[in-house]
């Protein structure tokens, strides 16, 4: 059904497309989209300084700093992650209000990528009634009412939203069977090394020529942004948010088609002599022999080159067709074969639970297992965190069938099965998963104690995770960023570490200083008032250190310490002192904000909003409860999105990458 006159609601970009998923789940930017999305006139007030006449509208007043943190990616490498500001996020709102149809044309420029940005059009804007927005589907069969934090990611991806839907692809099987040979090549750092000046390069052709571009187009706006949202850096682009992925697309098609076009004057003809198929910066090449591989893999280090990005030699792959792709898939799926076999029953009319308790407690069957594993992992080290992810997800799925069932009767462990077989069971997920405690990994055993939780009760599943709290303390070794989800676990079901294992996160904090750490682990901390008020008290000379070192108000947004200020402004866990030392640092700077103009009326609503006591939280949610963070896990999506899609169960049934 064709709906005329709808509109999807701009400032739905903050919520969708400009936080990187990887972040603990008392993070939120729900209270910060409300205060736009509420006091409308806001909003409006900031395009409308748009409209004044200035050089340059989006130029180097929007500049400001992002929190930047580390998790673990492939091969075990840290890779840095980026949360935009609040002042960026508004920045986005704004281009979108300007810019969103001529983006849409240069997301939808032909090109060899199978990740294709469009106008989203499951979700449109009705209309307003008060102060809040309206939503319905455009699927009429739908009747569910869409309330003011609506579902779907901003821009609608096709035809392969995840690189797993491509490899499982009728078109993925095609390709390996149509053509003799493929190379496989990777740019070297994308993200961190699109240089932001290369979007005008794509107009002109060249640096000088770039240089007659007038402000106001796209590309050149694209390259103020990016620098804006990355703090006034011009080499790399903040990682982590969609919104980044969308924008890369724009230079990475760019450089497609000056291939396509070098490879045309040449004689290779797209899709006949050869095809290649790029999910971001992860290029697939078929052809019908070497040389038309390695001639294509020249033009690309010749044309991306062009725009300052270079392919990573190291993981360049050649051979011929067929090959064996996943290999660590194969071996994975054995284990899980076995796995299940030793630990799960079949369910029929004679079996009504799923777990075999009796060979949870056999030493002789939980150490085959284990060796099983710790051998797979030893000869795939390179595989781990897909393989620990794959066998994470199987199990879940497995569990989460049985809470699924609408028959009564189903249930995860027999009647009467002691505390020992629940104890087993847990220990063996949690072995699995040390191998890997990526953030993916962590969110994965976060749902599954959820479904263990549900069956055993809440007493018998503390006294459970006391003891893997115990026993796996080293898994705090790891990156710590990685690992927010688990230790907001332990503080929502008030489980300790122990005491040297607490010293030592403290330790990592103190070094890291990452303001979104030390709010995870105040919340952590409320099992013991005492360590609370400890944990406060570092907390408030961190805040008191970092917020002496801003004395240039005008510059305010540039200072990396204005996240602690943005996380803690509001902290119930903090003295009324360090809080208002904090508000009136705000007043000040918000008698800096004189101009009339778009950013700086931005930065006057991100001040308002910090101040507004009708927000008592910002951008942590300090009142969250088990449920709710068990529901935010096991309901996130793997798409970097706080909505919940439509027609999605919201669950990652696979791993992005393998």
């Amino acid at each position: 059904m064709k709906i005329k006159g709808m509109k999807r609601n701009s400032l739905d970009i903050i919520m969708t497309d400009l936080r990187p998923v990887e972040l603990p789940k008392i993070f939120t930017l729900k209270f910060f989209y409300r205060y736009l999305s509420q006091d409308l006139n806001a909003a409006k007030s900031v395009v409308a300084g748009l409209n004044v006449k200035q050089k340059d509208p989006f130029g180097k007043e929007w500049h400001a700093a992002p929190l930047k943190y580390h998790i673990i990616k492939k091969n075990n490498e840290l890779r840095e992650m980026s949360l935009p500001n609040p002042v960026s996020m508004i920045e986005v709102f704004c281009f979108i209000e300007r810019y969103e149809k001529e983006l849409l044309v240069y997301l939808g420029k032909d090109s060899f990528s199978v990740r294709r940005h469009k106008k989203n059009k499951s979700l449109y804007y009705r209309k307003s009634i008060g102060n809040k927005l309206l939503y319905e589907h455009i699927d009429s069969e739908d009747r569910k009412a869409m309330q003011l934090e609506a579902a779907g990611n901003y821009f609608y991806i096709e035809p392969f939203c995840r690189l797993d839907k491509f490899y499982k692809s009728d078109r993925w099987f095609d390709l390996n069977r149509r053509y003799k040979h493929f190379g496989k090549i990777d740019f070297n750092r994308c993200f961190d090394s699109i240089y932001t000046h290369a979007y005008n390069w794509i107009i002109a052709g060249n640096p000088v020529d770039a240089k007659k571009y007038t402000n106001s187009h796209i590309l050149s706006v694209i390259d103020r942004m990016l620098q804006s949202m990355n703090g006034s850096i011009t080499n790399g682009i903040v990682v982590g948010p969609e919104f980044s992925r969308a924008l890369a697309e724009i230079l990475l098609q760019a450089i497609d088609n000056e291939v396509i076009l070098e490879l045309e004057n040449m004689g290779y003809l797209r899709d006949k002599s050869y095809n290649v198929s790029r999910y971001v910066d992860d290029i697939f090449i078929f052809a019908n022999s070497d040389e038309e591989i390695n001639v294509i893999i020249s033009k690309y280090v010749q044309c991306a080159e062009k725009y300052h990005l270079k392919l990573n030699e190291k993981k360049q792959e050649v051979g011929s067709l067929p090959r064996v792709w996943f290999e660590w898939n194969q071996l994975a799926g054995i284990f899980v074969e076995s796995f299940n076999k030793k630990f799960f029953y079949a369910l029929d009319d004679m079996q009504t639970y799923l777990v075999k308790g009796r060979n949870l407690l056999k030493a002789n069957i939980t150490s085959k297992i284990k060796n099983q594993f710790q051998d797979m992992i030893a000869s795939n080290l390179l595989y781990k965190d897909k393989i620990v992810s794959y066998a994470m997800s199987t199990v879940f799925n497995k569990i989460r069938d049985i809470h699924s069932e609408e028959e009564d009767g189903y249930a995860l462990f027999r009647e009467g099965e002691d505390i020992k077989t629940f104890l087993g069971f847990v220990d063996m997920i949690f072995y699995i998963y040390s191998f890997s405690p990526t953030y993916n990994n962590t969110e994965k055993v976060v749902s599954i104690m959820y479904l263990i939780e549900r069956e055993i009760g809440e007493e018998a599943f503390s006294q459970i995770l006391s003891e893997i709290a115990l026993k796996y303390d080293y898994l705090f070794d790891s990156n710590l960023e990685d690992l927010v989800n688990l230790l907001l676990l332990f503080g929502c079901c008030g489980v300790e570490l122990n005491t040297y294992t607490e010293h030592k996160i403290i330790k990592i904090m103190k070094k890291n200083q990452n303001p979104v750490l030390w709010a995870v682990f105040l919340m952590y901390s409320r099992y013991s008032e005492e360590f609370q008020k400890e944990t406060a008290q570092c907390i408030e000379e961190s805040i008191r250190k970092f917020t002496a070192k801003i004395i240039d108000f005008q510059n305010f947004f540039l200072y990396e310490h204005v996240w602690w200020i943005y996380i803690f402004t509001e902290c119930p866990y903090l003295s009324d002192g360090v809080k208002d030392e904090m508000n009136r640092m705000l007043g000040k700077v918000q008698q800096t904000l004189n101009k009339d103009t778009a950013s700086c009326t931005a930065k006057k609503e991100v001040i308002r909003f910090l101040k507004n006591r009708n927000y008592p939280y910002k951008f942590i949610n300090w009142d969250i409860q088990k449920e709710e963070f068990y529901e935010n896990i096991v309901f996130s999506t793997f798409d970097r999105t706080i909505f919940n899609t439509k027609g999605e169960d919201g669950w990652d049934h696979g791993t992005e990458g393998y």
